[in-house]
């Protein structure tokens, strides 16, 4: 039988658990005892795939102007993925502050906290997805920022196109986000900011021909809003420099 501390230490449990159930919004109880794990049930109601994130702390979503946002592509919940200490969630609602550089996910459980934004660890975070548009963290120097996340627009043997998404928040009679975004070529270990067709060049100078030929050509714009036109002429120095290697 069991003893008086015992019988007390099990209605507590049961206890526990039932205002967890309630949290989470009706679960069904018929597999629960006083004995289960309330670990193993937890992980079972939010998916044991997902536990990992909630470690982070709670970020309070601030929408302070009225005609635009410091969000990427949209300032509601749109599905994702991204890599967090090694392991790969899938399907995620998530939203990236570009102004705070900071990815944030929806709370994973029920509808009642579905308002409340997790801020998971950002430097642990590897990688994200949001729609076709994907952003790795990187702990390099790129112009004035030291760490942070990039969103990787090409990436070839020879070389990558890199944008850094920057919102400047702008104060007057209303509070208004402007983009001012930096593109960026990676060459082996180095960074080198795109601005116009002189940054190409000199950066290339065997290839100065070929590239004003291209550009000339295809009628590109060098200058960073233009960036499927940067896209394109990346496309081409990648196949460029593969063919005859600096």
């Amino acid at each position: 039988m069991f003893s008086n501390h015992c019988r007390k230490f099990g209605l507590s449990t049961f206890f526990i658990a039932f205002i967890l159930l309630h949290s989470f919004g009706q679960v069904s109880t018929d597999q629960l005892t006083v004995s289960a794990s309330t670990t193993s049930w937890y992980d079972q109601q939010i998916g044991k795939e997902l536990t990992g994130v909630l470690l982070g702390a709670y970020y309070p979503i601030q929408r302070v102007s009225n005609t635009t946002h410091q969000f990427f592509l949209t300032d509601q919940w749109k599905t994702g993925a991204f890599k967090y200490r090694g392991r790969q969630y899938d399907s995620v609602a998530m939203m990236y502050d570009i102004h705070e550089d900071v990815l944030v996910i929806r709370h994973p459980t029920s509808f009642q906290f579905h308002a409340q934004a997790i801020r998971p660890n950002q430097s642990q975070i590897e990688w994200f997805t949001i729609g076709n548009h994907f952003f790795r963290y990187t702990t390099d120097d790129i112009l004035i920022y030291k760490e942070g996340f990039v969103e990787v627009l090409f990436s070839g043997d020879q070389i990558e196109l890199i944008a850094k998404r920057v919102l400047q928040k702008e104060t007057g009679t209303t509070i208004e986000y402007k983009a001012y975004d930096r593109y960026l070529l990676h060459v082996g270990d180095e960074y080198h900011r795109i601005r116009r067709k002189g940054s190409v060049l000199s950066l290339f100078k065997a290839h100065r021909k070929e590239i004003k030929d291209f550009i000339r050509q295809n009628k590109i714009r060098v200058h960073p809003d233009y960036e499927l036109h940067l896209l394109e002429l990346t496309r081409f120095l990648e196949d460029l420099l593969a063919t005859t290697p600096q």
